[in-house]
């Protein structure tokens, strides 16, 4: 499938159990990174971030999650149930995501004290991706170099 096919992509991401995507294939390849013993993030970006947001409430493997401008609906998932740390990169002209999913996502968050963060970015969806129009190597890098200030907080405990 070419890469611009949003139409079919579209049609892929509506078919994906992502329920039993992230509770069987995330989960195992969690169980087979942190033999024996390690720490395991999630990384994931728009569907990838609708998973990594799923594994953050549905998988103990997981110490930490990170996501990329992909929220899952609300009847899959409910903020206040994320049990792990969340860190969370969005833009506020994406038409997808939406910002007013990502307040929704941030009340849920702090509604239940979880502990998270969130970063919005003056860009359009995709825009850590250098093959879409939208792509901004600035805001990529500062998105990028967050995530891995994160991930050295909580996967290097």
């Amino acid at each position: 499938m070419p890469y611009h096919d949003s139409a079919t992509a579209a049609a892929e991401m509506d078919a994906l159990d992502a329920i039993a995507a992230t509770d069987g294939i995330v989960r195992a390849a969690a169980r087979f990174l942190g033999a024996p013993q390690r720490r395991v993030g999630i990384t994931g970006f728009c569907l990838g971030g609708i998973v990594s947001v799923l594994a953050a409430i549905r998988l103990e493997e997981f110490a930490a999650s990170v996501c990329y401008y992909g929220l899952p609906p609300a009847d899959l998932a409910d903020p206040r149930q994320i049990r792990i740390p969340l860190q969370g990169h969005f833009a506020n002209a994406d038409t997808w995501c939406r910002p007013e999913h990502v307040d929704e996502l941030e009340a849920g968050l702090k509604s239940a004290a979880s502990d998270f963060e969130i970063y919005r970015y003056e860009a359009g969806h995709g825009f850590c991706n250098e093959d879409v129009a939208q792509y901004r190597p600035d805001l990529a890098a500062l998105a990028w170099q967050r995530s891995l200030d994160y991930w050295q907080r909580y996967l290097r405990r």
